[in-house]
């Protein structure tokens, strides 16, 4: 069992759709993205063992996908860094997860500096370019319970913790999504508003099975005009938001929400709700429209 079956899959069934898109300029297609993650494996074990503890450090981009797949490919392990923590949380980070490697953006990349002496690559440079074009590394069964994501607590109580999950965990709440969450299609899209080092990453796994986008802002962050265009443009949106740290709130008959897409009645978008304690929103006559904290809506 390994989580880059995954893709796999999808890259089989769909190797010429449009997989990862930053904004809406579509960046790879299923089979690209499989060819970057192996060559990205490749360049890991060139240098590195399985087990690794590899850590990811940027912002939400597009590169996130394929170095997540390209870890597992490589039998080693992601370990997502939040991009809004400040850099000596990061370092606590690396420290406490053992990470051996780190591919960093720029700007994180040059905050770790004086805090790190980890190997760092910097996402999007010649470097890392570079790493895609590396010899791939064949996809091999993994361990069932070996360590494949590393997920760190957002630290509100005091230092961040690190939830161990394994091969299976995951591909048990794969699973657990698709039959009693949500049922994505070819035909649909996930908007990555939220750090895809929490939530909104968990979400990929289910999507990729499924064959559905990956839809990376272009402003690598939740912006509300970006967020709804993008809704607009892509189809079957869908998204992992959390109700207050955006300051958002889905205008309806229900209470705080986490997930909105429509569906027309010509069939081409999709609407679906769920609540930020679980319960499903009616869709009946639903109107949604993002407001900030102080109750204006955005945008107007």
């Amino acid at each position: 069992m390994s989580l880059f079956s995954l893709l796999d899959q999808a890259a089989t069934r769909f190797p010429d759709r449009g997989a990862v898109f930053r904004g809406t300029e579509q960046v790879s297609t299923w089979a690209e993205l499989r060819a970057r993650a192996l060559g990205l494996a490749g360049a890991i074990r060139a240098s590195r063992g399985p087990g690794t503890r590899v850590a990811v450090a940027t912002e939400n981009c597009p590169e996130i996908v394929e170095l997540m797949f390209g870890i597992w490919a490589a039998e080693c392990v992601f370990v997502p860094l939040n991009y809004k923590l400040h850099p000596r949380e990061m370092a606590d980070i690396l420290t406490d997860s053992g990470a051996d490697l780190v591919f960093a953006s720029e700007k994180i990349g040059a905050a770790l500096e004086p805090v790190t002496d980890l190997p760092r690559t910097v996402i999007g440079s010649d470097s890392y370019a570079a790493l895609l074009d590396s010899a791939p590394w064949p996809p091999a069964d993994i361990d069932p319970a070996a360590l494949a994501w590393l997920f760190y607590t957002s630290g509100t109580t005091g230092r961040s913790k690190g939830a161990m999950l394994s091969h299976r965990n995951l591909m048990a709440m794969t699973v657990s999504h698709l039959a009693d969450f949500d049922d994505p299609d070819a035909d649909c899209s996930l908007v990555h508003g939220a750090p895809m080092s929490h939530g909104s990453g968990m979400y990929v796994m289910p999507y990729v099975l499924r064959g559905a986008r990956q839809v990376i802002p272009a402003s690598g962050a939740f912006d509300p005009g970006e967020f709804l265009d993008l809704c607009g443009h892509h189809p079957g949106t869908a998204a992992f938001l959390a109700p207050t740290p955006p300051r958002m709130r889905l205008v309806s008959s229900g209470p705080n929400a986490s997930i909105w897409h429509t569906r027309e009645p010509d069939g081409t978008r999709w609407t679906r709700a769920t609540a930020a304690d679980g319960r499903p929103l009616p869709t009946q006559g639903l109107h949604p429209m993002i407001i900030d904290c102080h109750g204006h809506v955005s945008p107007p």
